[in-house]
This record gives C-alpha cells, sequence and structure tokens, in this order.
C-alpha cells in the first residue's frame, strides 16, 4: 500500500522532530516559557547615557542647524559612538518630554 503525498509530509514531518531534541529538552528544562522566541536586542537606550545626551543638547544649542543624521555623525567622530539618526531624535524627545513634566 503507498502513502499519499499528505501522509509523506505527516511521517517527514515526525522524522524531522525526532532529529531535532531543542524543543523537547528546553521544554523540559524551561516549560513552556522556554518555547516562546525571546525579543533580540537590548529593551532600552543604552549608548545615550544622560551625559552624551547633555552633549547633543549643548551641540544643539551652539548649532541649531544640526539635524540628527549630523549629531550621530559628530557622536562617532568624538566618542567613538555608532548610533542611528532615529535613536538621537527618541533621546532627545524623550529629554523634553521630561524636562516638560518637571516643569509645573
Amino acid at each position: 500500500m503507498t502513502e499519499t503525498p499528505r501522509e509523506d509530509k505527516a511521517s517527514a514531518l515526525r522524522r524531522q522532530h525526532a532529529l531535532n531534541p531543542r524543543p523537547q529538552s528546553v521544554g523540559d528544562s524551561e516549560g513552556l516559557t522556554g518555547l516562546v522566541p525571546q525579543r533580540p536586542g537590548p529593551k532600552r537606550a543604552h549608548k545615550l547615557s544622560e551625559e552624551i545626551v547633555d552633549r547633543l543638547e549643548e551641540a544643539l544649542k551652539a548649532d541649531p542647524s544640526l539635524n540628527s543624521a549630523q549629531l550621530a555623525q559628530r557622536l562617532e567622530e568624538d566618542h567613538g559612538l555608532r548610533v542611528h539618526r532615529r535613536s538621537v531624535e527618541r533621546a532627545l524627545s524623550r529629554r523634553l518630554k521630561r524636562g516638560a513634566q518637571r516643569r509645573p
């Protein structure tokens, strides 16, 4: 008796899972949460410290015509920090929001 294409796929899938013990072992050691993919990368701005954002603001005060790409380039030249221009924009906007919340 020959297998149908659907049965072929199902048996191939079972064999593939049998050869890959990782989900079984991760599930055994970490439970169901171990099988859920984790979010990659840092969850907060870790390169742009308060000191760096202070320097960005100083640069903007000295030359208001600077855009975020130019500020990011300055960070790379002056501090060796390579950041995306959007990271600079977000850091400055967070600072503005926090500053506005502190004022009565």
